[in-house]
């Protein structure tokens, strides 16, 4: 990090007047973070609350920041600080009335002389990736860079209370928008949990139609399998860190059905986890075996939950061509 002379006494002023309503648009706590998934190329890459220094926060991944991209509150508007200036400059405007426009120089590539539009204050924002939607948003829109044509930034969505929900960029393979997939933002967690499949067949003798099992402790997990599995060792599973979800479809008439989780995420602002599992049902011409069965899939979550709901989906497909 480079030395500097932020000023500690104005940074400390200005978030001392800061409005909570504009907080918490965009939380700014040392050991927050956020991974935004690249909807265009895939992957995903980090932003987080790296230091807090008197009311100052240095941020790692911001959109556009750089390494050493310092911000702090000034009644509801977020200042970030120009390096080559030397001095706080406005950058992100969350008081200002919808349609607002003005420049900002905060002296980095993207940043420079660039023109900001709020463009909605109760801009409702659909993660569609999540599957999760974000209301009461803040949009913010970014002008082109004067004399760089092939990147930039387009846009940011802030979330009340998680932060940046959303980004829009511009690079050489054209425009991209990186989404929200997890945050952990003061103590709380929204977004994606990831997990992995442990078992799934056409036959589970757990009882349920269309049932949803959470299953959170060694001893529910020994009760399930003896269940599921008659006879059988159920797979080893650390309950300290992971839950695990049973999808059972309960009888089917015939062979060619199966169930899927799709997606686990925070059941956000509710404590708990949310799946959507997906049910696929042989459409008309599909051969299928002339047996009863009792489809399941078995999945291991990565986060301890205590509670659990669900989405049930169906889908019905075709013959194979």
């Amino acid at each position: 990090m480079r030395a500097f002379s932020i000023s500690f006494a104005l940074a400390a002023a200005l978030a001392a007047a800061t409005p909570a309503q504009a907080k918490h648009q965009f939380p700014l706590k040392e050991g927050n973070k956020w991974t935004f998934k690249n909807l265009k190329f895939g992957g995903v890459s980090g932003m987080a609350v790296a230091e807090e220094t008197s009311g100052m926060f240095r941020l790692e991944g911001f959109p556009g920041g750089g390494d050493d991209f310092w911000v702090a509150w000034g009644g509801s508007t977020l200042y970030a600080w120009n390096w080559d200036a030397g001095q706080w400059r406005p950058f992100l405007k969350f008081g200002a009335p919808t349609g607002t426009e003005y420049t900002i120089d905060l002296g980095t590539t993207f940043y420079h002389n660039v023109k900001v539009k709020v463009a909605g204050k109760s801009y409702t924002f659909k993660n569609d990736y999540l599957r999760q939607t974000f209301r009461s948003c803040t949009h913010f829109q970014f002008g082109p860079v004067p004399g760089l044509y092939d990147a930039g930034i387009g846009s940011l969505v802030f979330a009340p209370n998680v932060g940046l929900v959303s980004s829009g960029e511009m690079s050489i393979a054209g425009p991209v928008q990186k989404v929200l997939e997890f945050a952990y933002v003061n103590g709380k967690k929204y977004g994606l949990i990831h997990h992995t499949k442990l078992d799934s067949g056409p036959y589970s003798q757990a009882p349920g139609t269309n049932k949803i099992h959470l299953i959170n402790t060694q001893a529910k997990w020994t009760t399930f399998y003896a269940q599921h599995n008659p006879g059988a060792t159920p797979p080893a599973v650390n309950f300290a860190k992971n839950s695990v979800v049973a999808v059972v479809a309960g009888p089917r008439n015939t062979g060619g059905y199966s169930v899927e989780v799709k997606l686990a995420r925070y059941r956000t602002p509710y404590a708990g986890a949310q799946v959507f599992v997906q049910e696929n049902r042989p459409g008309p011409g599909v051969l299928v075996t002339r047996a009863f069965t009792r489809p399941f899939q078995i999945v291991v979550l990565e986060e301890k939950v205590s509670s659990i709901s669900s989405v049930w989906e169906v889908v019905v497909y075709g013959p194979q061509n």
